[in-house]
């Protein structure tokens, strides 16, 4: 193993602890829980994080909750108005749908 090696293992190592440490940072008591987003994270990010923490021989801890947006606009959003689920798609259909309604609401522009 190179010094390189050992050095890489000791920066993700470090890189899984450092999240572990800011997550808990902001659970400021023991009724916070943390919750983590993501869209597609039940088949991406969740997966890779479980991974990387057990590479490292870290667990996620069984108090983090996790939330998939992708799930959340599967069941949300009417797929006739929209082509795509990517995040990109989403969040634009949302904005535009938002501003629709506010410009319906209030005439031209919002105003």
């Amino acid at each position: 193993m190179s010094n390189i090696d050992v050095l890489c293992i000791f920066l993700c190592r470090e890189a899984v602890q450092q999240f572990m440490d800011f997550i808990d940072s902001h659970c400021t008591s023991e009724d916070t829980v943390p919750v983590l987003i993501a869209h597609n994270g039940r088949r991406f990010d969740i997966p890779f994080l479980a991974m990387e923490f057990a590479r490292e021989g870290f667990k996620i801890p069984a108090n983090w909750h996790f939330m998939d947006t992708l799930m959340v606009a599967q069941k949300v959003i009417d797929r006739d108005n929209i082509q795509s689920l990517k995040l990109v798609s989403c969040s634009l259909h949302v904005h535009l749908t938002t501003a629709l309604g506010k410009q319906n609401q209030t005439g031209p522009l919002g105003s």
